[in-house]
């Protein structure tokens, strides 16, 4: 097929969709999740968020292609099955969060993509511009998906759509809190009482809550004094190579996170 031409000014084509999803010519980067509430300031990862990277392109402007398409189930399965078998070499204990959206969880060719990693170190993400249609038949899909052992995530919540109707009905495993009430939390009375919230209806739900973004010591340290229990953001880890991300590849699978802000787009 013809290469992939610069995509800087322009969305993808169907074609190119489609080649890209027949190529997996993308790379697949993860970012760690990580327990900020550990002992003496330890902090220890629990599972890494794998996010897409094109080298033409950015992946919204992908994705986005792909459903007007009709082919973005077909692209994230592609971009699933990479993930997984890039996280080969991945600590057992850490577990792998997927984005998926509801056409991609409800379609008959999902578990089949999802093969080669056990269900219990799966974490299925619900994106911020999920529209669920049909209550029930999402709700059955996620309920088939639970029972062989997934998880289920709500991504960038109080930015998306996701009605928080859906969320107490759907009761995921975890909450993830979007990085708009994350920035700035530490001179925010408005935000802390708003991720206070969602971390007191997360403990009703029994669900993990995760806040995203997290850029400033300040951030980091008003969110362990709320109680929140992990964290992601480029304070406590860049996406990368899973290679590079790993913490203790040479050995203990622990780290204390550094200080300062990374550079990067989160994707």
């Amino acid at each position: 097929m013809a290469p992939v031409h610069d995509l800087s000014s322009r969305m993808p084509t169907a074609a190119e969709v489609t080649q890209m999803i027949e190529t997996r010519a993308f790379k697949v980067v993860y970012q760690p999740i990580v327990d900020i509430q550990g002992p003496g300031g330890e902090r220890s990862t629990v599972g890494y968020e794998a996010l897409s990277r094109f080298a033409n392109g950015s992946p919204p402007a992908w994705f986005s292609a792909a459903s007007k398409a009709g082919l973005r189930v077909g692209l994230e399965l592609a971009a699933i099955r990479s993930a997984i078998a890039g996280f080969r070499s991945a600590p057992k204990s850490a577990y792998l969060a997927l984005n998926s959206s509801v056409e991609t969880l409800c379609s008959p060719f999902l578990l089949d993509s999802l093969d080669g990693i056990a269900p219990n170190r799966v974490v299925l993400e619900l994106p911020e511009d999920t529209v669920i249609e049909s209550y029930e038949r999402t709700k059955f899909h996620i309920d088939r998906l639970v029972g062989r052992g997934y998880r289920l995530a709500m991504d960038d919540l109080a930015r998306g759509r996701i009605d928080l109707w859906y969320l107490v009905r759907l009761r995921p495993s975890i909450i993830k809190i979007d990085l708009s009430m994350i920035r700035d939390i530490d001179v925010d009375p408005s935000k802390q009482s708003l991720v206070n919230g969602l971390k007191l209806l997360g403990e009703v739900l029994r669900a993990e809550v995760v806040a995203e973004g997290i850029e400033r010591e300040g951030e980091l340290e008003h969110l362990q004094h709320l109680g929140v229990q992990f964290g992601q953001g480029y304070l406590l880890g860049s996406p990368g190579p899973l290679e590079t991300v790993v913490p203790g590849r040479a050995g203990n699978h622990r780290q204390r996170a550094g200080r300062g802000r990374l550079s990067g787009v989160r994707g």
